[in-house]
C-alpha cells in the first residue's frame, strides 16, 4: 500500500467551484504509477499507464487531499492497481488501473 498526498489548488476548480474531474484523474494516474514505481528496477525500469478508469464518488474542494494506492498484482509486465483519493475522511474518486512496467 502507498499513502500519498495531493493538494487541490484553487487553480484546479471547475464553474461550480470544485476540483476539475480531469485533475483528480491526474491525480489518481500519478498515485497508481507511484505505486508500481515503487516495485521497479532502476535505470532500466519504467512505468506508463495504459488503462486508467475513474469514478467520481462526491465533489472535492480546494485543499488536502490524500491518495491511497494498493497493488492487486504485479505482473512481469502487467500490473493492476487500484487508487482511492480522499478529503477531510471521505471518499472522493476511485480508479483502477492497468500499467506497463517498460525496461528500457
Amino acid at each position: 500500500m502507498l499513502t500519498v498526498s495531493f493538494q487541490g489548488a484553487d487553480t484546479f476548480a471547475n464553474p461550480a467551484g470544485n476540483v476539475a474531474g480531469g485533475m483528480l484523474g491526474a491525480m489518481l494516474d500519478d498515485l497508481t504509477a507511484l505505486m508500481v514505481a515503487a516495485t521497479l528496477e532502476p535505470p532500466d525500469e519504467g512505468v506508463v499507464t495504459i488503462s486508467l478508469n475513474v469514478s467520481f464518488l462526491r465533489p472535492a474542494v480546494s485543499g488536502p487531499m490524500t491518495g491511497v494506492a494498493t497493488l492487486v498484482r504485479r505482473g512481469r509486465e502487467l500490473c493492476h492497481v487500484n487508487g482511492m483519493l480522499q478529503q477531510d475522511g471521505k471518499d472522493i474518486a476511485w480508479a483502477v488501473a492497468i500499467c506497463k512496467v517498460v525496461r528500457g
